[in-house]
């Protein structure tokens, strides 16, 4: 599945890389941190160990990290699903939930933004010629504002159905929006 190499070169200082599988544990940590929950899909839900590990080993799934110095600060994973309309991209990215200095916003937003920009670079590496579509909560305006600059747009009604069916036990309407982006 993997087509690229294993570093992506440097965003502002910041490196990528494809994770290992002792960065599993680190990687389910991020994901359980109460930030990544709160703009989760299933903000209550904590991932088991069990449930982690079986994700963790789909070979669908691709897994990054994102480094400074030598120090992991994000994740994000990409995966191609596929239904009744064809194949299109899902992906997620968090924050590691041990950065010394994750309260400053300036910061913070340095970090989410490289993410973002690894995250695009890996995804046309490796996939051509279908959507991109995420899902984000309504209320994250600061996440809205990153993937518009990275050429996400609001979904379109084809792109919309395919993230509810996608995630059918979900509200949508009420507390989630949805993006694409066409590769």
């Amino acid at each position: 599945m993997q087509k690229n190499n294993s570093k992506i070169k440097n965003i502002q200082s910041y490196s990528s890389e494809i994770c290992s599988y002792s960065d599993s544990r680190k990687f389910m940590e991020a994901r359980n941190s109460k930030i990544s929950r709160s703009a989760s899909l299933h903000p209550h839900h904590i991932i088991t160990w069990p449930e982690h590990l079986n994700w963790w080993l789909d070979k669908n799934i691709l897994k990054y990290k994102v480094k400074k110095n030598n120090i992991t600060l994000a994740y994000y994973w990409i995966t191609k699903k596929n239904d009744s309309f064809g194949t299109f991209i899902n992906s997620g990215w968090f924050l590691e939930r041990n950065i010394s200095n994750l309260n400053d916003l300036n910061f913070k937003l340095k970090i989410s933004y490289a993410t973002l920009k690894f995250q695009l670079a890996s995804v046309k590496k490796v996939y051509k010629k279908m959507p991109w579509i995420i899902t984000m909560k309504k209320k994250n305006k600061f996440i809205k504002f990153l993937n518009k600059d990275v050429g996400f747009k609001n979904a379109s009604e084809l792109s919309l159905v395919r993230a509810k069916n996608n995630y059918s036990n979900i509200e949508f309407d009420k507390i989630f929006e949805v993006m694409e982006m066409n590769l």
